[in-house]
Formats: C-alpha cells, structure tokens, sequence
C-alpha cells in the first residue's frame, strides 16, 4: 500500500515544505495586491492538486470495499464539517465571533476524514 501512496504523499510534502517558503517571498516581495504576489502564493497549490488526483487514483483502483470505507470516511468527514463551518460562518458574520482561516477548516476535514477512516475500517475488517 506504501508504493501507490508515493505520488500522494510527494504531493502533499512538497506542498507543506512549498508553501511557507512562498508565503516568505511574498511577503518579501510586498505588494499584496500585485498579480505576481497572488501567483506566487497559488503555485504550492498546484502540488495539492497533484496530490488529489493521485489520491483519486488511488481510489478508484480500489476493490470495492476499500472504495466503500473510503466513502464512508468521507462522508463522516464531509457532513459535520459542512454544519460546522455554515453555523460558525452564521456566528462570525452576525454574532462577531473571531474569523477562523480557511487552513483550520481543511484541517479539521482532514482530521475528521482519519478518524471515519478508522471507524469505518473497524467496522469491516
């Protein structure tokens, strides 16, 4: 299983190492406004898409109950976090609540989409 999660996994590391490494130059750059500056701040992403299309590949090469629990995971993931970042974008826009990045809400996607992951493999192994 470590040989298909490469390509993902080479994804998501040169995103993570990518992307304070831009931040830094843009923000040595300066002008935030500038189309470079916003160029340079989206070229990690393109390693994420990268990413995701490996990990979709990865899945749909799946049997079909691999693929099953992926769903599952999924949807564990998907269905509070939607809830979530709607009620507390209510609560930032008219009750003042702090603004929350949009990092933390992938975060908690991501987190909640691993504890789906264990849950749903715990069911059907």
């Amino acid at each position: 299983m470590v040989r298909p999660l490469h390509p993902l996994l080479m994804g998501l590391v040169a995103y993570l190492v990518l992307l304070p490494s831009f931040l830094l130059l843009a923000r040595i750059i300066g002008v935030p406004t500038s189309w470079q500056t916003v160029a340079l701040v989206l070229i990690p992403v393109v390693f994420v898409m990268w990413a995701l299309q490996n990990l979709f590949r990865l899945i749909t090469r799946l049997d079909e109950l691999d693929q099953k629990i992926q769903v599952e995971a999924l949807t564990f993931a998907v269905v509070p976090i939607t809830v979530l970042t709607f009620g507390y974008g209510f609560l930032e826009e008219f009750a003042g609540f702090p603004k929350v990045p949009m990092f933390a809400v992938w975060a908690m996607l991501a987190l909640s989409r691993a504890v789906g992951l264990v849950i749903a493999y715990r069911r059907y192994r």
